[in-house]
């Protein structure tokens, strides 16, 4: 919902309540008494009515109070990111659209950047996805770019998007049935107007009850091409591909690419960061880091010296050494959890030298912030918490 949408619905109140009046008996009579110059007589308003036009002010107040941006409505479904809400107070309306020669329009709403990564929040509206669906085996040739054998769609994927859920449960394995698919799609990523590719590390998308999608993206900056202002590229592509259900057989080819429709906008750098480090030594490790903390959230990475055992245990799932190794970080703040799933991803497996990236929720005070390493046998050792102190 926009503003323009909250003022028809105010508009159409206000129909509502007086469509059914009647002719006004006293009009003719305050025009007459405005021509002789005497004072006309004041006409009272029912309380009823004054009711529901307070009503309705306070309705359209609280709608806008509440926020009512894509990151706002996208916070209020499914099971959102904890960040959306910030979000919505800190990115800026861009308010950018592209439509494709097949009607879909990508609609960037709001968009924020921050260090090296950028927010954005988009609206696809037209028709998105258009299916077709065959009985037996399609008559033209195509080149297969995917063939996989004793595997049925419709027992293995699911779509939130009501024409796609209708091809997979279409494509069944009873028999030969094949699917004709034209799709316009947005890139994962963003790139920059130079054409570097900004890579997409967060985000989800939700489908509406009109057939609409929004959804939001977060995108990371390669160092060597971060500006104060920098403009981004958003891409819709449109395909066509074919589906073909060969009995127990899913192949799949693409028939024809169209051409790509860009969405361009233009951010200014957020700098105003502060930033927290810490760091331990122990007899087996030691760890260091260092975190930015922003308008939307705290992040950064711990880099732990350790022996060669503990980082080939992040590329083994099956590992069972003998050795207890740190898994994972806990966030606490003083004595209380603040988060179990701070780190998002480790590398440096095969080495002595592994990262941990690390995200934390957005507080205003971060006094008393310490890390807990978790280890894989012997659970959390608050004992060797990390304490983060403020950068100075």
């Amino acid at each position: 919902m926009n503003d323009l949408d909250i003022r028809k619905q105010v508009h159409q109140a206000v129909d509502d309540m007086t469509k059914t009046a009647k002719e006004d008996p006293w009009l003719a009579q305050r025009i007459l008494a405005q021509e002789k110059g005497e004072q006309p007589m004041a006409r009272k308003i029912s309380a009823s009515m004054v009711i529901a036009i307070v009503l309705i002010i306070i309705s359209l107040s609280a709608a806008l109070a509440a926020g009512l941006g894509v990151f706002d409505s996208l916070s209020r479904g499914g099971d959102p990111d904890e960040r959306l809400p910030v979000l919505e107070t800190v990115a800026q309306p861009v308010g950018t659209s592209q439509t494709t020669e097949e009607g879909v329009t990508l609609d960037i709403s709001q968009a924020y950047y921050e260090g090296n990564r950028v927010f954005i929040s988009y609206r696809i509206t037209g028709p998105r996805t258009h299916i077709e669906l065959h009985e037996g085996a399609p008559e033209k040739e195509y080149d297969w770019f995917a063939v996989d054998e004793d595997f049925v769609m419709a027992d293995n994927y699911g779509s939130d998007d009501p024409e796609q859920q209708r091809m997979i449960q279409f494509l069944d394995g009873s028999g030969q049935k094949w699917a004709a698919v034209k799709q316009t799609i947005l890139s994962d990523g963003i790139t920059l107007e130079d054409g570097t590719y900004a890579d997409i590390i967060g985000g989800d998308d939700q489908v509406q009850a009109d057939g609409s999608v929004i959804g939001w993206k977060e995108c990371e900056i390669p160092d060597d091409h971060l500006e104060d202002t920098l403009t981004f590229k958003l891409t819709l592509r449109h395909s066509s591909t074919v589906n073909f259900q060969d009995g127990t057989t899913l192949k799949c080819a693409s028939d024809k690419e169209g051409s790509d429709t860009e969405v361009r906008f233009t951010l200014n750098r957020n700098d105003r960061c502060t930033f927290l480090k810490g760091s331990t030594q122990w007899e087996d490790y030691t760890a260091s880091g260092t975190f930015a903390c922003g308008q939307v959230d705290i992040r950064g990475s711990l880099v732990m010296t350790c022996p060669e055992e503990w980082a080939a245990a992040y590329d083994d799932w099956e590992w069972n050494g003998v050795t207890d190794t740190i898994w994972d970080w806990h966030v606490y703040r003083g004595d209380t959890l603040v988060t179990e799933n701070a780190v998002q991803c480790v590398s440096g497996e095969g080495s002595t030298e592994v990262e941990f990236e690390l995200l934390i929720p957005k507080m205003d005070d971060t006094s008393g912030l310490k890390l807990v390493p978790v280890y894989r046998k012997t659970g959390a050792h608050p004992d060797e918490a990390i304490l983060l102190v403020p950068v100075t």
